[in-house]
């Protein structure tokens, strides 16, 4: 699923095949991503460097706010949606 998100342009692989370089430089200039699709669905993400550089600070930030010490992520583990839908239930009590 393509999100509704920043992401407002789409572009099929084939074409960006055709015009990697102008998207390249579109991309830098307007700080905006373009998601490359086959198929019709996303597969990869193309954006300038600096825009990338800025969200892998921002998520760094982001973790390091996390309650989560990286220590323990290997003792982590996902929940199932049951578990999860248990939980939401409990909270509305």
């Amino acid at each position: 699923m393509i999100p509704n998100t920043a992401f407002q342009y789409v572009i099929p692989v084939t074409d960006a095949r055709k015009t990697l370089n102008v998207l390249v430089g579109k991309s830098k200039r307007r700080k905006q991503p373009y998601i490359l699709t086959k198929r019709g669905k996303p597969q990869a993400v193309l954006m300038d460097i600096a825009l990338w550089n800025d969200i892998e600070q921002r998520l760094s930030a982001l973790y390091k706010k996390s309650y989560i010490d990286p220590k323990l992520l290997p003792y982590t583990r996902d929940f199932s949606d049951r578990e999860i839908q248990e939980w939401l239930k409990n909270d509305q009590l």
